[in-house]
């Protein structure tokens, strides 16, 4: 499409795959948000407590990968952009790392991290939308991200309530929690439209071809 120069599917199948990949990030960051404590306790006992503000943190690189960020430059060749944005962010991590480091402990340079990866995101996406011509209000399907977030922070709402008064082992938490959420998520998402019956065939033939369903 680039060499073809059309620019407007370009910028169609940007916004799909950022649409599509949301429906699986935000629900995931948020319900794991509410529950990290199970699923650090759960899985690595409670030895490795302290180690959930941190996990919770890195969180906030999980709607990143939503976004296709560095899909249209690689697409125009600009490999040496890509090179000195990286370059740029490490230098901000290590900085910042060495700055949070002492105040904040391990949480400082984790901080310090996920500030240099989404840098590396931001100035793809700029460059992104400059080089198909868009506006920022073009650029991505705020629309739908936006109600995707409002019924995950609806949801979330709820199982904040319904885990202050759950009881038994974290991992049993976390396995139930996370279970009932998705799925009212989805199930709500599709009485919605936010989740749209193509995507869901679409998602249902994926898992018939890795033979998760028939």
């Amino acid at each position: 499409l680039q060499k073809e120069g059309r620019y407007d599917e370009m910028l169609a199948l940007w916004r799909s795959a950022t649409r599509k990949m949301s429906l699986i990030s935000i629900p995931i960051t948020v319900v794991f948000a509410v529950l990290a404590r199970e699923f650090i306790v759960g899985l690595f006992t409670a030895d490795y407590a302290e180690a959930v503000p941190i996990f919770i943190a890195f969180l906030v690189l999980i709607p990143r990968q939503a976004i296709p960020y560095g899909a249209v430059t690689r697409a125009f060749g600009l490999t040496r952009y890509i090179m000195w944005v990286c370059v740029a962010a490490l230098l901000v991590a290590v900085g910042l790392a060495f700055l949070l480091v002492r105040p904040l402990g391990l949480l400082g340079p984790a901080i310090a991290v996920i500030a240099g990866q989404w840098i590396v995101t931001e100035m793809q996406v700029a460059k992104t939308r400059k080089l198909l011509g868009v506006s920022w209000t073009r650029l991505l399907p705020w629309g739908d991200l936006g109600r995707m977030t409002a019924l995950a922070l609806a949801l979330a709402a709820v199982l904040v309530v319904a885990h202050a008064r759950a009881a038994g082992p974290p991992l049993a938490v976390l396995i139930v929690g996370c279970t009932l959420y998705l799925a009212a998520f989805y199930a709500l998402g599709a009485r919605l439209g936010i989740v749209r019956r193509a995507e869901i065939r679409e998602a249902a033939g994926m898992l018939r071809r890795l033979g998760v369903c028939w």
